[in-house]
């Protein structure tokens, strides 16, 4: 399965676009909070799915790794979106949000493409 990226290069070009100009603050805090919410719906899914003990045994490597993906994917939004509470926003802070998202949503596609989903 190729990895899939569409929630965090949406959040990687409202944020381009914010910075620009191009979007407003509202716009890019919708996007934001529209990714976010994917991401904690998607947690909470992975979070009710109920295992047999052997299989949760076997996979429990692979089920911390999706789990600290989602945690660092939401790390990564809710961090990008504090460019919007700024006077002025700071690209820093978009790309630090950026990075801790990426990690997570390695982490993820890694744990889809091991686990055949």
């Amino acid at each position: 399965m190729d990895a899939c990226y569409g929630h965090y290069d949406e959040l990687v070009e409202a944020g381009s676009a914010y910075l620009k100009g191009k979007i407003s603050r509202g716009v890019f805090e919708e996007t934001a909070n529209r990714i976010l919410t994917f991401i904690r719906m998607g947690w909470k899914e992975f979070k009710s799915i109920s295992l047999p003990p052997e299989l949760n045994s076997k996979l429990k490597k692979e089920i911390i790794k999706a789990e600290k993906g989602f945690a660092l994917f939401e790390q990564g939004v809710e961090k990008a979106r504090k460019i919007a509470d700024q006077e002025k926003p700071q690209e820093e802070l978009l790309w630090q949000g950026l990075g801790l998202a990426k990690w997570g949503c390695d982490l993820l596609n890694e744990f889809i493409r091991n686990n055949d989903f």
